[in-house]
């Protein structure tokens, strides 16, 4: 059985349980108002790129994992493509968080450090002023939207797994949690 690396087993399940984590606090804020999250999902999702983007230049570096039998061509490039949807949304939702935080006059704070500051209205102390309109809203519209993209390649991503190790009963789903045959 073709084995893969413990870096690549380390960083799929770092990255996973963070981009599950985040994804599951950025969801139940949304649906919930729960607006004294948003600093610890702020700071957790920028963060967040200190692993992502090791993860992603190791993806690249190494290649994509070898199917472990032969498979159609279509299977090949729905595979291809979930895995670039992963990586370029993994990417794009914390870089969109921060483009977000710094254009939205809320600011970023990670634990006490002022990345951006908050830039209070004068007018109304407890208002901001939003400092980019445009920005602020093309990212929040990009960070809602690779949401749910991120989602649904996520979903797509566990199927794919039950279907390779409980209808294919092929080892993919073991080699991924390093089980030998």
């Amino acid at each position: 059985m073709y084995k893969l690396s413990r870096p690549t087993i380390a960083f799929h399940w770092l990255t996973a349980i963070t981009i599950l984590g985040l994804m599951g606090l950025g969801f139940y804020m949304a649906n919930t108002n729960t607006n004294s999250l948003y600093p610890l999902h702020k700071a957790l999702g920028a963060l967040s790129l200190l692993l992502i983007l090791p993860r992603v230049v190791w993806r690249l570096r190494e290649g994509w994992p070898k199917p472990l039998e032969p498979h159609k061509k279509r299977e090949i490039t729905a595979a291809r493509t979930v895995h670039w949807v992963l990586l370029i949304a993994m990417v794009g939702m914390p870089v969109s968080g921060v483009i977000m935080s710094a254009t939205n006059g809320y600011g970023l704070s990670i634990f006490g450090l002022d990345v951006f500051p908050r830039v209070p209205d004068p007018a109304n102390p407890g208002a901001v002023l939003i400092p980019s309109p445009f920005w602020d809203t093309l990212t929040r519209w990009v960070h809602e939207w690779l949401s749910y993209l991120l989602a649904g390649a996520v979903a797509i991503h566990i199927a794919a797994a039950i279907k390779h190790h409980f209808f294919n009963k092929d080892h993919t789903l073991r080699r991924m949690l390093n089980f030998r045959r």
